[in-house]
């Protein structure tokens, strides 16, 4: 018998009553209603790429990531010769980090009409790939048709940069920045780029010049994010000024009536060596991570506070959460991580990488009183520079280091909580030195599997290998395939001159954590 072809059905991608039903309900962050006003479009229009689409990335934003990629095959299954159908689900599939996925579906694109959008899309999964050659090679194609691709140049120039090829990656980020200064993200991070090269060059002036040209650009359009930002720390800032003892020992006597399970927190504080530490641990058979995904922060901790005033106190909010909502919410972060991490998480250890936490350890507790918490440290100074000379897109919590003012803020609020909460939580936990890492890889390793009361296994210190194969979130994702290096350490002192207006409040950390000189 030979297999019968399948039936050509006419696509549509009309905008219909019902999905416009459903992105109403989005916007007003009605995601239940949302989710199956958007499930109706497609059960009503089942040929309409739109509604496949729509359906898809909202289900993916929550969580659903079967439903996401069921929806997702059906639309390739529709279309499989429309270019277009293969870049939209090769973005569904690369926001739910399916990154083999995503690359398969912009290869199709690439075949069937090859577009500068398709081509920098491929190439960019490449370049994170560590398929430098052929990431290149897309992005000459791109530049073929579009010159003037602001995205595609700076992806170029960080191909050079990473081939060692910093010449030809500053000719091209003087060129973008030139041409490009109404094109302000782009040429935003070409400076932050240019500043990496001066940086690497030891000229460390021109690094810090760069890097405030960057910032700059981004100042001046902060306003919404920054307005955000502030509410938001405020309320956790009057937090940390006013919890004491009494609370966490409240978490011991009332905790989820639910069974204990084996989940532990790395956290501390953005470039303190967390990534390296997390791709050291997920190696053990014993323990699966997950890396800085933001379900708890995005998911869990407002679904705690549903319905009781944002002005409420967090301590008082967590004290009023009702115990069904506990239980809820709990089940609901476990469904969520697994679903991200697509296996169950079982009788292992799970741990939930996520640097800049410590503001929300409180709630963590509340959720998950059983929580081990490694909290990564290395010297602020060090944590400082690698912050502030590190361009990020503009958002809530980027805004936050913007200026050298805003940056040492920032960590005096994010490390004070975390001075506090150590003499307080009864939770098991330790402080990690990214210092002791680089120097004694597998000592560190042994102390923090202890804390977790895992065995010994040599498949830790695999970790390069490992990291070389699987796709790595963190911006630092290059760095994790390289040996452990030192020139990270002590890197403030090249900038010593910049950092002094802040020093001041630095200070009580250097000398806490131990850093003094």
């Amino acid at each position: 018998m030979t297999k019968s072809r399948p039936r050509h059905v006419a696509t549509t991608s009309e905008d219909t009553p019902t999905l416009q039903a459903a992105r109403r309900a989005w916007a007003s962050q009605q995601y239940n209603e949302a989710l199956a006003q958007f499930d109706e479009a497609v059960r009503r229009h089942p040929a309409n790429v739109r509604a496949l689409v729509d359906a898809a990335r909202a289900h993916g934003f929550r969580y659903n990531y079967a439903r996401c990629e069921e929806l997702t095959k059906r639309l390739l299954h529709l279309a499989p010769n429309r270019a277009a159908a293969h870049v939209w689900a090769g973005e569904t599939y690369r926001m739910i980090s399916l990154g083999d996925e995503a690359a398969a579906c912009f290869e199709r694109a690439c075949q069937l009409a090859a577009t500068p959008q398709s081509l920098v899309e491929l190439a960019t999964l490449y370049e994170r790939q560590h398929r430098l050659d052929e990431a290149a090679e897309l992005v000459d194609r791109a530049l073929a048709i579009e010159p003037r691709l602001g995205v595609c140049q700076l992806l170029a120039a960080k191909i050079a940069r990473r081939r060692s090829d910093d010449a030809n990656a500053e000719t091209i980020l003087r060129d973008l920045i030139a041409t490009q200064p109404q094109n302000f993200n782009v040429v935003a991070e070409a400076w932050a780029d240019l500043a990496a090269i001066h940086d690497q060059r030891g000229q460390y002036d021109d690094a810090w010049s760069s890097m405030l040209e960057s910032k700059l650009i981004l100042l001046q359009r902060d306003r919404a994010e920054r307005e955000a930002a502030d509410a938001v720390l405020g309320r956790f800032r009057r937090m940390v000024d006013t919890i004491d003892a009494t609370f966490f020992q409240r978490l011991t006597a009332n905790p989820p009536a639910t069974p204990p399970r084996r989940l532990a927190l790395l956290t501390g504080f953005p470039r303190s060596g967390t990534t390296l530490l997390e791709q050291v641990l997920d190696g053990h058979p014993d323990l699966v991570s997950s890396e800085e995904r933001d379900v708890f922060s995005r998911e869990i901790f407002p679904a705690l506070g549903h319905g009781i005033s944002p002005d409420t106190p967090v301590q008082e909010m967590l004290d009023a959460t009702p115990r069904e909502r506990l239980q809820t919410q709990r089940a609901a972060y476990i469904r969520m991580m697994q679903a991200m991490l697509r296996q169950p998480i079982g009788d292992r250890v799970h741990l939930d990488k996520n640097p800049a936490m410590n503001l929300l350890i409180p709630a963590m507790l509340r959720l998950l009183p059983e929580l081990m918490i490694i909290v990564a440290l290395r010297d602020p100074r060090d944590v400082f520079v690698s912050c502030f000379l590190r361009y990020l897109p503009l958002n809530p919590v980027s805004v936050c280091f913007l200026t050298i003012e805003r940056t040492a803020d920032r960590y005096a609020l994010d490390m004070a909580a975390w001075l506090k909460f150590r003499d307080m939580i009864r939770a098991p936990w330790i402080e990690v030195r990214y210092e002791d890492t680089v120097a004694d890889l597998p000592a560190t390793a042994r102390r923090t599997l202890e804390l977790l009361d895992l065995p010994w296994d040599d498949a830790v210190l695999a970790y390069q290998q490992r990291a070389a194969k699987k796709q790595v979130l963190s911006p630092t994702y290059e760095a994790v395939t390289k040996p452990i290096y030192t020139s990270a350490i002590g890197r403030w002192r090249n900038y010593e001159q910049h950092l002094q207006p802040v020093l001041d409040k630095l200070e009580p950390f250097i000398q806490a954590f131990g850093y003094a000189s």
